[in-house]
């Protein structure tokens, strides 16, 4: 599937106690390319380019999967915070050229008075 956004908004939105397995995809030119915010997602051969945010974000939500590509997004390639979690493999060469970072992880924190744990995220 391709999604191609307008430079806003969220490309695919997987919200809490939602699930998806997106393989195969194309995203890009959103806000955000893809977004768990309390769901989990596995990504299969996944690409998230060209979104003026974050590629990839695990906000509270668990990412998993492999061939994973994020390149040329305004902010991080993969980004985790509030909890969130992200585990790629075959994923560490297509990772590139993101005008914050290739990943990142938040640490712990409050987040409107509620208390989170620290973010993780691992690429292979």
């Amino acid at each position: 599937m391709t999604l191609i956004g307008e430079k806003s908004g969220n490309g695919f939105n997987i919200i809490l106690g939602g699930a998806a397995e997106l393989t195969g995809s194309d995203v890009s030119n959103f806000g955000i390319g893809v977004n768990v915010n309390g769901g989990n997602a596995m990504l299969d051969n996944l690409i998230s380019h060209e979104n003026t945010g974050d590629g990839i974000v695990a906000d509270g939500g668990r990412i998993s999967g492999s061939n994973v590509s994020a390149q040329h997004n305004g902010g991080f390639g993969i980004h985790a915070l509030h909890n969130g979690n992200v585990t790629i493999f075959k994923s560490l060469t297509k990772i590139f050229a993101n005008k914050a970072g290739n990943a990142a992880s938040d640490t712990s924190g409050e987040k409107n008075g509620f208390h989170h744990e620290a973010s993780s995220v691992f690429i292979d």
